[in-house]
């Protein structure tokens, strides 16, 4: 097996060294992907957001379908800056590579705060600038953990990009979490939320005729609405120390000698699963 040849070829001080060191690029990954997820929990804010343009500008056409247009330009932004941000991890490395994209991206959710009474604006801040910063982080720290990491490659990689699906929690409006900043009460619209809310699938597909034709239904609290510059504010401030932490953590492993065909083959692995994402 390959974890064991290599634990047999090191003696027992550097492997404690180097299990600690994977652990720490894990910890690490965990942290920063924890960030790097709440681009793709963009759809729990989108109402809120959406509702705040049309508060600013009362003629505006905007309607709900138009979020989607800001979520798919960070995602394909996101997509195309993740290839210099793997020219950059072998140019600054791990820890400076991180902290460059996690500063853009924060900077990109100030801009955001700055930028929310227009549409066009807020998709040059938000599905640009933030988007970037993402991009430019996400293969950069997934690299570190998984060359250290190789005995537990499975475990780890899974743990990893889970992270993004843990940030949903982030927005959730049905429990306390960081748009309780928002809505305190637990709704969108400052309200709180009743179990009667919540019907049965049948329910719901007899009344499907009657909702195909019902208008649109924004948020028309301006209080709550208001407050959404101050969240994006929160979220780049707090984005950007876990994503410190994160990078502090991370750090490439010492290069293995290259003597043993076995460890070429699983260095030949790793290098296949890394271009694969």
């Amino acid at each position: 097996m390959y974890g064991e040849s290599v634990a047999a070829a090191c003696p027992k001080a550097p492997v404690g060294a180097q299990k600690c060191r994977a652990h720490m690029a894990l910890v690490g990954a965990f942290l920063i992907h924890l960030t790097l997820g709440s681009l793709h929990a963009f759809g729990n804010i989108a109402p809120l957001i959406i509702a705040y343009m049309r508060l600013l500008q009362p003629t505006s056409s905007l309607r709900y379908h138009d979020g989607l247009i800001l979520y798919v330009s960070a995602v394909l932004v996101q997509g195309i800056a993740g290839f210099f941000g793997g020219r950059l991890h072998r140019t600054l490395g791990p820890s400076k590579a991180t902290l460059l994209g996690g500063s853009v991206m924060s900077i990109g959710l100030v801009m955001s705060a700055l930028t929310l009474h227009s549409c066009f604006l807020f998709c040059l801040s938000f599905g640009v600038v933030t988007a970037i910063g993402s991009g430019l982080c996400y293969p950069v720290v997934m690299s570190p953990f998984m060359v250290s990491c190789v005995i537990f490659l499975g475990r780890s990689l899974s743990v990893c990009l889970l992270c993004p699906m843990h940030s949903l929690f982030l927005f959730r409006t049905a429990q306390p979490s960081l748009l309780a900043f928002v809505a305190p009460l637990g709704g969108a619209d400052g309200t709180s939320v009743a179990p009667e809310v919540y019907v049965s699938n049948a329910e719901v597909l007899q009344r499907l005729p009657a909702l195909s034709v019902a208008p649109e239904v924004y948020v028309s609290n301006a209080e709550v609405l208001q407050r959404l510059p101050a969240l994006f504010l929160l979220m780049a401030g707090g984005c950007l120390v876990l994503q410190a932490v994160g990078a502090a953590l991370l750090s490439d492993p010492p290069p293995l000698p290259m003597d043993s065909h076995e460890r070429r083959k699983l260095i030949e692995e790793i290098r296949y699963i890394l271009i694969a994402f």
